[in-house]
């Protein structure tokens, strides 16, 4: 595979499968970058959390055996990956003018996220994946899946207490206590 740093890969059924049930044996190693391939996160940022070659060669591999697929990138779309929608002709006309809401009886907006938040969001997902990772191994697929996904800062701290509890499990009350004084920062993040 030639290093693509903005390639940006996704998933398959396959790896889904093999995260949920260790179907095709993976080690631990090619799990974990599994795990962190989330269809958001380019190679690039990979990249910071892997050694380059590893990265690169561990790819590669899931790429071929079709755990994983390209989502945008600089070459040809795999097989699977969703195509962009058309866009609908222009008609010409403009759309219909609205009347201005009368903010006495509209619903208020939801206010947009803040510009930096959603990629803050993504930095504390990787830390804590990577600290559960780090603490119980394999252990945490499960719930670094779940972790990803989470959409929010709040969802993430709800997850806080669950990761503790497992790490308890395989690792120990000391364990637990190391990843809860690591996490503590996220905890409390405003």
């Amino acid at each position: 595979m030639e290093h693509d740093a903005h390639l940006i890969l996704h998933k398959t059924d396959k790896a889904l499968q093999e995260l949920r049930h260790r179907t095709y044996g993976l080690n631990p190693r090619v799990r974990q970058i599994l795990i962190l391939i989330d269809g958001r996160r380019s190679c690039r940022e990979l990249a910071r959390m892997m050694p380059g070659q590893e990265l690169a060669q561990c790819v590669q591999m899931l790429q071929e055996q079709g755990f994983v697929q390209r989502v945008r990138g600089d070459g040809p779309a795999d097989p699977g990956t969703a195509a962009p929608r058309p866009t609908p002709p222009d008609t010409g006309s403009a759309p219909p003018r609205q009347a201005p809401a009368d903010p006495r009886t509209s619903p208020p907006r939801p206010t947009p996220a803040a510009p930096g938040a959603t990629a803050e969001l993504h930095a504390l997902q990787r830390r804590v994946v990577r600290l559960l990772l780090d603490a119980i191994g394999p252990h945490g697929d499960e719930l670094a899946i779940r972790v990803e996904r989470s959409r929010s800062l709040d969802e993430l701290r709800a997850l806080l207490p669950a990761a503790a509890s497992v790490v308890e499990a395989v690792s120990g009350r000391p364990g637990s206590l190391r990843f809860l004084e690591r996490v503590a920062s996220i905890r409390d993040t405003p």
